[in-house]
């Protein structure tokens, strides 16, 4: 009877004082649990959501985390408008412990900078460690009594990490936590259009300005040392948007359905005949075509003067 007594008594202690959730929480495992998102003791450790991948992190509604735990528990609760939640990554754990002497808000900056730039060269191995530029938004307040500290990162964006740094004696317990964000930067001249681009048109010089880009978060781009005029883009860029070089090539000599010159030349005898090219002929590239009155196929070598050289005794499939 004192035990179902204890449980009415905790039961109506939640109901009244309700949970009270956080705005920031990391976690290590694959699953969110109602444990993790408060301080508070919980009637029941019910699944909130999927973690990120490792060294990820993601952001919850709490307004719908809130309603959803009020209606499976019959508790009130007060959340934040989002919930952060970060997944620990060991591979991108970082540890500082000073010996003797204690660290300033300095040193802890300096290490958040050399961690996301080790994570950086890391995915991009176009960027050098020294070209990358971190910026950190946050307080780092490192309280008193605190012997090292450490360091946990997760990605927001191809240039924005979240950063967890916990502060530590010398039992290792912890003290307090900061929570940040580090913005990398690596600035280079990229070519971009002065215009919007149609599918199909080959660049001039008049197409391209160069600007400064963070290239971190480029899929692909064409920097100053070499050049987007003659190229021929494959899909449409909008104004001032880089040049990607997946959907960039160099426009064919002779485009598909041109009729040209074939030359069939040997030692003693010299033919030449009409073709029309099934495919896009690149000078000193085979090309496959059709003879215009026989109809029969045609294999050769597109000269640099856009005359297709017969290869003698090919047998080309039809397509």
């Amino acid at each position: 009877m004192r035990k179902i007594l204890v449980c009415l008594v905790l039961s109506v202690a939640l109901m009244s004082l309700g949970l009270t959730l956080k705005s920031q929480v990391c976690v290590v495992g694959q699953k969110v649990m109602l444990s993790d998102l408060t301080d508070d003791i919980v009637p029941s450790n019910i699944l909130i959501a999927y973690a990120p991948p490792p060294g990820h992190s993601m952001v919850l509604n709490g307004r719908s985390v809130a309603y959803r735990i009020e209606k499976l528990l019959d508790v009130s609760v007060i959340a934040p408008d989002t919930i952060n939640v970060l997944r620990l990554d060991p591979s991108q754990h970082i540890q500082e412990a000073p010996a003797t002497e204690t660290f300033s808000k300095a040193d802890v900056e300096e290490a958040i900078i050399e961690a996301v730039r080790k994570v950086v060269v890391q995915y991009r191995a176009d960027v050098a460690a020294t070209e990358v530029t971190v910026n950190i938004d946050g307080r780092i307040s490192p309280p008193q009594g605190v012997e090292r500290f450490e360091i946990s990162l997760a990605k927001i964006s191809r240039s924005s990490f979240s950063v967890l740094v916990r502060y530590l004696d010398g039992r290792g317990s912890n003290l307090s936590t900061d929570w940040l964000k580090a913005n990398a930067e690596v600035k280079r001249l990229v070519w971009v259009a002065v215009r919007r681009i149609l599918a199909g048109e080959v660049l001039t010089n008049e197409d391209a300005t160069l600007t400064a880009f963070n290239v971190l978060d480029l899929d692909g781009y064409v920097d100053s040392n070499n050049s987007v005029a003659g190229m021929k883009v494959t899909r449409s860029f909008s104004r001032l948007e880089p040049f990607d070089p997946s959907y960039l090539k160099t426009p064919p000599l002779v485009e598909k359905g041109t009729v040209i010159m074939a030359v069939f030349d040997t030692e003693w005898m010299k033919v030449s005949t009409f073709v029309r090219l099934m495919e896009d002929g690149y000078a000193n590239r085979f090309v496959v075509s059709r003879n215009v009155q026989t109809g029969k196929l045609v294999y050769g070598l597109l000269s640099n003067e856009a005359i297709l050289l017969v290869q003698p005794f090919l047998e080309v499939s039809s397509r």
